[in-house]
């Protein structure tokens, strides 16, 4: 098991399962929409809530449909990791520890103040330029295999948040490979306005309302 912080990137078998990615790997012929999803502290990613309800909603898309997509998971400290990837180490057998997830032993006293309140108080937990460093290294590493796999997709969607759309957002702007958000910034605006701040954070991609806007996204793409 590897534990630890933003060692891990450079950890010789994150940089190993990482070349593999970018030199040995080709994604699945006849799957040309890539759905990028989050990493998970769960392992395998797919035994975590919010992969289970997003492959349950992908289930009830059309065959034709379901069967063109590639699930993709943007994870720290590996990059990209294939879903047929997640029990193959180390993609099953790590836990990177930034401290820049919401701490947990704030919870009882965030649910009695603002959405703004909780919102300061998440951003206080992280460590300065370390998420930074990780944006922009994953970035590049993401990059790189969004330039090997240009023309393996037809459809590129971002099903991601926070570092990990960072993520996304810095690799394809260093690619030049364009990546469709599924969920934009009005979406979480109007989202948090009806719901509050504290909905967003603990429910995000899994609640209601996201995955029905990447249920209409897929279905939508020809």
């Amino acid at each position: 098991m590897l534990v630890g912080g933003i060692e891990l990137l450079n950890h010789r078998d994150v940089l190993s399962f990482y070349e593999r990615i970018v030199t040995a790997y080709s994604p699945p012929e006849g799957k040309d929409i890539a759905l990028f999803l989050p990493c998970s502290a769960k392992k395998p990613y797919s035994l975590s809530r919010t992969h289970r309800a997003v492959r349950k909603r992908l289930e009830g898309l059309e065959h034709g449909k379901r069967v063109r997509i590639h699930e993709l998971i943007v994870s720290e400290p590996l990059g990209i990791v294939p879903r047929e990837y997640e029990e193959v180490y180390p993609a099953a057998h790590y836990d990177m520890v930034l401290g820049s997830w919401f701490p947990t032993g704030n919870i009882p006293s965030a649910r009695r103040v603002t959405g703004n309140d909780i919102v300061r108080i998440r951003a206080s937990a992280k460590p300065s330029g370390v998420e930074r460093e990780v944006i922009n290294t994953l970035g590049a590493r993401v990059a790189e295999f969004l330039r090997k796999t240009r023309s393996s997709y037809r459809h590129r969607i971002g099903f991601v948040r926070s570092s990990q759309r960072a993520i996304l957002e810095k690799a394809s702007s260093l690619s030049g490979i364009s990546v469709d958000f599924a969920l934009d910034q009005r979406f979480v605006s109007e989202l948090t306005k009806k719901n509050g701040t504290f909905y967003w954070i603990m429910n995000g991609l899994r609640c209601e309302e996201s995955l029905n806007t990447l249920e209409r996204k897929l279905s939508e793409l020809r």
